[in-house]
């Protein structure tokens, strides 16, 4: 091929590429947006032309970007592998029909791996998370990407074409069968359970994506295919909810407003400490350990026994009086579960409470939870886990329950252990539970426990990371978020206060001035987290409800709440009923400095030793911290329990996103 020809043959490539998308882009998102305003899965969305035209504008822009400057170096590299017989195919001798066929799977393989790479390196995801932050999905979000994820992906796929040996018309081919599928399962269709189940067998559907663009980070790292649906289930990252309409979308993040405009999506992945990016990033660590048991389940090995640990929590925080709650790196309660002889949980083992935790299984708030789990997972039914041992449908679970925390301590101990035990019986019997299914599984332990009908210790037990839970049903969680050099200094001294005593002074009815006051500094609470406004937080810190009528129960509170100020705290309060206090500080030394403050506080005041916690928020939550596996499993036995749903109401809650290939380039979804 003489230059000339070739530049000519580039410039036709590049216009045909672009022609050719854009025809295709207009055709499937115009029928699937004027089905999603038909037969919407989610209704009640607002501004679909708005969310729409930000979404397309994008795409746009990366279709000309993708067309102009990677179609003649797609040119060059696929030609370069043709003439010299390089790559796979080549080497292979497959041409012909069976070569397009041979390199859509492979192509389809390396979109799979390349999204798969954008979820676990923290530069490729500031990126990707433009596209995982929409919180109101439908098809335009599969052209919601980043140009520079565009370039990215557009670079690393002019690496992999000719070792591949693929032809351009071969390129060509997959794409044109990528972003009917990418739109299709970003699309608010709504799809009947039976028709996604037959679907899924083969392509991504969107019931399965939904799961991808959950905020829950083990939800948001399943589900990578692009096209064919095999590859996670190959892989293991194959993972479906029950009830698709308990998934809560996109990402926890500040501005939402902002990030959903065509200016705030191109300058996301370059702000710093704000954004969707930086706010998951943290998040993401805790998938990890849910990922190894998942691959654990999906293969020939099948979990006997699962350890998993929930950290310690500060509740109310203030004025968030059984709505904030935040969890802290550190100590927690770890529970064991395994299989044993019987139905439900038959048995606990307690260690660590000096023989005050009850160990009846009736009694006991972590069993109490892992037993609401083993309800759900068999509908009521009696236990039926996926990953049961072959011949036993209806199994028994045995807990060990090793508590860290102390009892009556206000650093959520019994919301700690139900938890533990949700989320163990969840990993246990391969349920793949929704983070919403769990908290209210979690909940019905901590009813028995301490008789709180408030999740502001367990929702940040669960979830990590500093959270609102709104009142009503269902159970919601909102992660907050908060600044960067935030410590918390946390004392408990050697002495307890029951909940059940603490909450009875506080009464039915409140003034309305106190009412007024708690309101404002709720939102001030809220406000100067999303600001990072330190003298906002520490003036709205105060609780004008609880706090006045519970500091009698902990002697040498207001000296220590007072010293911790002094010591240069922004602001301090009981935790939960007490006797634990914390204190916000800016920055370890600092929460260094108030927290040794507070505990001489209490040995002058009140004579009794003080253990201290320093600890930035956590960002994970419960987590496993290990399996042990049993060998001879049947292949598959652990296959996710929500396969088998139920089609759900068309009215609910919001959608998801996936993998997708935005204009010239194939991008991670």
């Amino acid at each position: 091929m003489t230059e000339t020809a070739f530049a000519s043959n580039a410039a036709l490539l590049a216009d045909n590429v672009f022609a050719a998308k854009s025809v295709v882009a207009t055709l499937v998102l115009g029928v699937l947006w004027l089905l999603e305003g038909l037969v919407p899965m989610f209704e009640g969305r607002r501004a679909r032309a708005r969310h729409g035209a930000a979404n397309v504008a994008l795409g746009v822009g990366n279709a000309a970007v993708a067309a102009l400057v990677f179609a003649g170096a797609t040119l060059v590299a696929t030609e370069w592998a043709r003439a010299g017989s390089f790559g796979v195919l080549h080497w292979l001798g497959v041409a012909g029909v069976w070569g397009y066929a041979a390199g859509f799977v492979l192509l389809d393989l390396w979109q799979y791996l390349w999204h798969r790479l954008n979820h676990r390196v923290p530069f490729l995801w500031r990126f990707h998370a433009v596209h995982h932050a929409d919180r109101e999905m439908d098809a335009t979000s599969g052209l919601r990407f980043h140009t520079g994820e565009i370039v990215l992906s557009s670079m690393a796929r002019l690496a992999v074409l000719p070792l591949l040996g693929m032809t351009v018309a071969q390129v060509l081919v997959y794409e044109a069968a990528l972003l009917p599928v990418v739109f299709f399962h970003h699309s608010n269709v709504r799809l009947s359970a039976r028709a996604d189940r037959s679907l899924r067998w083969l392509v991504v559907t969107p019931w399965m994506h939904w799961v991808h663009h959950s905020n829950h980070q083990p939800e948001t790292d399943s589900n990578y295919s692009s096209v064919f649906s095999f590859w996670d289930r190959l892989f293991g990252s194959f993972r479906l909810v029950g009830d698709p309409r308990r998934l809560t979308l996109g990402l926890d993040h500040p501005d939402r407003r902002e990030w959903a405009t065509l200016p705030g999506m191109l300058a996301m992945p370059f702000r710093r400490g704000r954004t969707p990016a930086a706010c998951s990033a943290k998040e993401k660590r805790r998938a990890d350990s849910e990922a190894a048991l998942a691959r654990n389940q999906r293969g020939r090995r099948a979990v006997r026994e699962v350890r998993v640990f929930a950290p310690a929590t500060v509740s109310n925080i203030g004025c968030g009086y059984d709505v904030f709650g935040m969890a802290l790196k550190g100590p927690g309660d770890v529970v064991s579960a395994r299989f044993a002889e019987g139905k439900g949980v038959v048995s606990v083992s307690v260690s660590g409470d000096g023989g005050r935790v009850p160990a009846d299984p009736a009694r006991n708030c972590a069993a109490v939870a892992a037993q609401a789990v083993m309800d759900r997972l068999a509908g009521g039914r009696g236990p039926v886990p996926t990953s049961a041992p072959p011949g036993a449908p209806r199994v028994g679970v045995a807990l060990d329950v090793r508590k860290g925390l102390p009892l009556a301590s206000g650093l959520g101990g019994s919301a700690a252990s139900a938890v533990a035990g949700a989320v163990a019986a969840d990993a246990l019997l391969g349920g793949g539970l929704d983070r919403t299914t769990l908290l209210e599984c979690a909940m019905t332990g901590e009813r028995h426990g301490s008789g709180a009908t408030h999740a502001d210790n367990v929702a940040p037990a669960l979830a990590g990371g500093f959270v609102l839970v709104p009142p009503g049903e269902p159970l919601r969680i909102v992660q907050l978020p908060t600044p960067a050099e935030l410590v918390a200094a946390v004392v408990r001294p050697h002495m307890e206060v029951e909940t059940a005593k603490a909450r009875a002074l506080l009464g039915d009815a409140i003034a309305l001035s106190a009412g007024i006051r708690q309101w404002g500094n709720a939102a001030g609470l809220v406000a100067g987290l999303y600001a990072e406004d330190w003298e906002l937080l520490g003036r709205c810190i105060e609780d004008a409800v609880a706090e006045p009528a519970r500091a009698q129960l902990v002697p040498g509170f207001e000296t220590a709440k007072r010293r911790a100020l002094e010591a240069g705290a922004v602001g301090a309060g009981l935790s939960g009923s007490g006797p634990s206090v914390f204190a916000f500080c800016r920055g370890r030394s600092a929460a260094r400095k108030a927290a040794g403050a507070m505990a001489d506080a209490f040995r002058d005041e009140a004579g009794v030793d003080a253990d201290v916690i320093v600890s930035p928020p956590s960002p994970v939550g419960a987590r496993v911290l290990g399996t042990a596996a049993r060998s001879g499993a049947p292949s598959g036995a652990a296959q996710t329990a929500g396969d088998a749903s139920a089609e759900p109401p068309p009215a609910g809650a919001a959608s998801a996103g996936a993998p997708p290939a935005s204009a010239g380039a194939v991008a991670g979804g």
